[in-house]
């Protein structure tokens, strides 16, 4: 959601003489790039080479495209590269293929193609795969949330970010709860009145409990859904509009990090991890769909007690531990970098 913009104090686009660096994160230019960028951080890399697939293209392969950046062939070949989906994992081979000694190469997601060749392969553990000697099963998708980005958000807002945040918690009693609402989806939408129906199952939860709901909604979230929402509440509440909000920062990850208790809507894959990513009491709202394409993603997450279903009732379970994915995947190219 808002990674990028903690991400670029750590990664910036290199000019032609960028400084020789030791790891190359292969892009494709989409979202799937902060998967790379995080295992970065994880891994305390405070800086990275970053090959973007589409130039590389434009430029008629890797080799010319080094050659218009390195000029005198003084070419930092890595020791690891990073990629991620379908568009960047034949790149990230090919630098291998090239380099003087073959770095170790890490691929999130399907790679397309020569799936045994990586080092490493992430894959999503609530999805059919085959677990090979490379492989490593996620549960939830790995993301950049961790107790160090929470501190990070914390310290942006207590210096002044996000001000129309400061302003409604004069107003706002606490415990927070935040609520963070999707919209189209693969299995559909959520309707208005779905989303009425959940408004009216939280006004008595809050009442009962106490506090304030911290509401986020997304690109995805409808106008009408956002409108039924809203109209329906009947408890203290912040809310931000994607659908007219947008050109203020998202307030998302400080919504995460102030939150108390997160309430999620079940639609959204990342969404759903990075919520139990932060180590507070996540429940999962699931809206009405003739198809929950997200099933087993719930399931998981519920089996590893990292949340708990949403049925109109408040159920503050603490996970033992955080769900800390990347963390998990960062020791392991630890492991095969100690092997080297």
């Amino acid at each position: 959601m808002q990674a990028q913009a903690l991400f670029q104090r750590f990664f910036k686009r290199q000019p032609k003489a960028a400084l020789p660096s030791q790891v190359w994160l292969v892009s494709d230019g989409s979202h799937r790039e902060s998967l790379s960028k995080a295992l970065a951080i994880r891994l305390n890399i405070s800086k990275a080479l970053l090959i973007p697939a589409g130039e590389v293209e434009m430029a008629g392969g890797l080799r010319p495209w080094l050659k218009s950046h390195f000029p005198q062939d003084d070419i930092p070949w890595p020791g690891l590269v990073i990629s991620a989906g379908r568009d960047t994992g034949k790149l990230a081979l090919t630098v291998r293929s090239m380099a003087p000694q073959p770095p170790i190469t890490v691929h999130f997601l399907e790679p397309g193609h020569d799936d045994d060749h990586f080092d490493l392969l992430i894959l999503p553990g609530y999805e059919p795969a085959e677990k090979a000697r490379n492989t490593l099963l996620t549960t939830g998708y790995p993301n950049h949330i961790h107790a160090a980005y929470l501190q990070a958000v914390m310290e942006r807002y207590n210096t002044g970010d996000w001000p129309a945040i400061h302003t409604a918690l004069v107003a706002l009693p606490a415990p927070y709860t935040a609520v963070i609402l999707g919209g189209k989806h693969v299995g559909g939408t959520i309707s208005p009145e779905a989303a009425r129906a959940f408004a009216l199952s939280l006004n008595p939860m809050i009442a009962k409990h106490g506090g304030s709901l911290l509401i986020s909604t997304s690109k995805r979230s409808e106008s009408a859904t956002i409108d039924a929402l809203i109209n329906a509440l009947e408890v203290p509440h912040y809310l931000y509009r994607y659908d007219q909000d947008r050109a203020q920062e998202n307030p998302y990850p400080v919504l995460l990090a102030l939150a108390d208790h997160i309430i999620v809507s079940g639609d959204s894959v990342r969404m759903c991890s990075e919520a139990c990513s932060t180590g507070k009491p996540v429940q999962i709202w699931t809206p009405p769909a003739d198809f929950q394409p997200y099933a087993s993603l719930h399931q998981q997450l519920y089996d590893a007690g990292y949340a708990q279903p949403f049925n109109g009732e408040f159920v503050g379970k603490t996970p033992e531990v955080p769900l800390d994915e990347m963390g998990r995947i960062a020791n392991r190219v630890r492991t095969l970098q100690n092997m080297r």
